[in-house]
């Protein structure tokens, strides 16, 4: 066997290694047991089905900073929020690295009411094919348009 083909197998490995190190799961989703329909209010969070582009990025979504899941194209997150105001932020993630700007809204959560927002992404219709010239945008929406969504 050569020393050229000896030399190239650890140059594989560690590529190899490099790579998958990148590849890790999103973090622990973090619940509230003590939260329930009586005592706070239900966000329901979604991105349209219609809504496929940047579907390779991973949208996290955290209220109050807490990791509350990954919103995927025709997807929902729901979650129990403690009364008052609540602060809402989506960031995209791709291999596990924060990619392009957050967008955060701000919700008031009342005992036993839902609130329904939609995720969008919108990406101009521009020759440039560039994610980063898109945003993120979050609206507050009634339940006839969740229930639907579109």
């Amino acid at each position: 066997m050569s020393g050229r083909s000896l030399i190239g197998i650890p140059a594989v490995v560690l590529a190899v290694g490099v790579i998958l190190s990148g590849c890790q799961s999103a973090p622990v989703i973090e619940v509230d047991p003590s939260l329930n329909a009586e005592n706070a209010g239900a966000i329901f969070i979604y991105r349209p089905a219609s809504d496929w582009k940047a579907a390779t990025i991973d949208y996290r979504v955290t209220l109050d900073g807490r990791y509350i899941g990954s919103l995927e194209t025709g997807r929902h997150i729901e979650a129990y929020a403690r009364l008052g105001e609540r602060s809402i932020t989506i960031q995209g993630y791709f291999l596990s690295m924060a990619d392009g700007p957050s967008i955060t809204t701000t919700v008031e959560a009342e005992a036993g009411e839902s609130i329904f927002i939609r995720f969008s992404l919108y990406i101009p219709s521009n020759p440039i094919p560039d994610i980063a010239l898109g945003r993120l945008e979050l609206q507050e929406v009634p339940f006839e348009v969740w229930v639907r969504k579109l």
